[in-house]
């Protein structure tokens, strides 16, 4: 392989090209070396999916939390109860298992 990988690209560099923080040139070899081995580029969908699974989850707590209204100590809200919800159907939309 000419991309100076053993076998697959690490997986600190897989999530930082994820992300958007590999510089030009690290980007550039993950590039080269997506071209040719599709374990790494399945892998890298991966972890794009994770990714977009998290920040969905993270949304949807951030406008649930913005509707919560102080409840009497012990009982659940109901927007708690919503955000709960709302994990939970985005946790199993995206799973593996």
């Amino acid at each position: 392989m000419n991309a100076g990988f053993d076998s697959h690209i690490p997986e600190d560099w897989l999530e930082n090209y994820a992300f958007g923080k590999l510089s030009a040139q690290p980007s550039a070899i993950v590039e080269e070396h997506l071209l040719i081995c599709a374990s790494c580029l399945i892998h890298l969908d991966e972890v794009e999916e994770y990714i977009a699974l998290v920040r969905a989850a993270v949304l949807s707590m951030n406008a649930a939390v913005s509707q919560l209204r102080p409840v009497k100590k012990g009982s659940p809200s109901r927007a708690g109860l919503r955000v709960l919800d709302s994990v939970l159907s985005l946790s199993s939309k995206y799973s593996t298992t």
